[in-house]
């Protein structure tokens, strides 16, 4: 391959790979290796556009906030495996500062954050006409009866208490996101 480059991405046990051509094409490989085994992969898929961070196909993208950087990895990881392509904010203020660049079709958001908490964050994405379309679901330790009616009165379309199942949000995430024949 005359005059590719290639660059490499781990995460958790989540690796992605892209392979640039000399000819603006790049190809996208991807594979969950556990204990030394090959536990999903796929072979390379073609991208276009600007690539914002490695993913493993092609389904939508996704911003995850949340200030816990193992809950952000734990979602990032499991959304990435089906093919989202997944951007990263540590709390409500960095979510609106990215929303506009990444262009996402869905935010994950914690509720209780530094700077701006996730209900707030809801609200102004919900109460912009630029980002009012975007599917939002809140993770959250808040399980009171009160914390999810504030969420749902803020915009938010599904709400996910923490220990939550990754199989459950990935079921979730794909119900919300229109462009997902899999849903």
């Amino acid at each position: 391959m005359g005059g590719a480059r290639a660059r490499g991405s781990v995460v958790g046990g989540a690796v992605g790979v892209v392979v640039a051509g000399g000819g603006g094409k790049a190809a996208r490989l991807g594979a969950l290796v556990v204990k030394g085994r090959l536990v999903r992969g796929n072979a390379g898929r073609g991208i276009g556009g600007r690539l914002r961070v490695l993913g493993m196909g092609g389904l939508g993208r996704v911003l995850v906030v949340d200030d816990d950087e193992v809950i952000r990895r734990l979602i990032s990881v499991n959304l990435r495996l089906e093919g989202y392509e997944i951007t990263t904010a540590v709390d409500g203020e960095e979510c609106l500062e990215l929303v506009h660049e990444v262009q996402p079709d869905l935010v994950t958001l914690d509720v209780v954050m530094p700077r701006l908490d996730g209900i707030r964050t809801a609200a102004r994405l919900k109460g912009d006409p630029r980002t009012a379309h975007l599917k939002i679901v809140m993770i959250s330790a808040c399980a009171q009866s009160e914390d999810i009616a504030r969420a749902r009165e803020a915009g938010v379309d599904a709400y996910l208490t923490k220990p939550f199942d990754p199989d459950h949000l990935v079921r979730v995430v794909r119900n919300l996101d229109k462009r997902n024949p899999n849903r």
